[in-house]
């Protein structure tokens, strides 16, 4: 059985998880391991990769979505920044934010690898 609070060092606000699950995890680690096979974080990073910003856009605001519900705060938070420079759907330098997504995103997968 995990510690619930060792997902603070992979950016999961633990507080708020303990908050809105009342100690009972399950529910919780377990969207977590389904957030694994969300494609919408590929589908971002390519649809930036051939400059198509509405379609980056979509899978952002969709992932930041997903992000926020299950208290993932780096991630969250630094979608926000990227959905902001998104959304006007114009050639925008997303480079910065997209490389600290990517550490985001890595950290998330380690706290996934870490419950299995």
């Amino acid at each position: 059985m995990i510690n619930i609070n060792d997902l603070k060092k992979f950016g999961i606000d633990v507080e708020e998880v303990t908050r809105q699950h009342k100690g009972n995890y399950e529910v919780f680690l377990n969207s977590l391991a389904d957030f694994a096979e969300d494609k919408n974080y590929e589908q971002m990073l390519a649809f930036l990769s051939s400059n198509d910003y509405k379609s980056a856009f979509t899978h952002a605001i969709t992932l930041k979505r997903v992000s926020g519900r299950l208290n993932f705060s780096d991630l969250y938070n630094n979608l926000r920044i990227l959905t902001d420079l998104l959304r006007s759907c114009e050639p925008v330098n997303t480079s910065e934010i997209v490389a600290l997504l990517k550490k985001d995103y890595a950290k998330i997968l380690e706290a996934i690898n870490y419950i299995k």
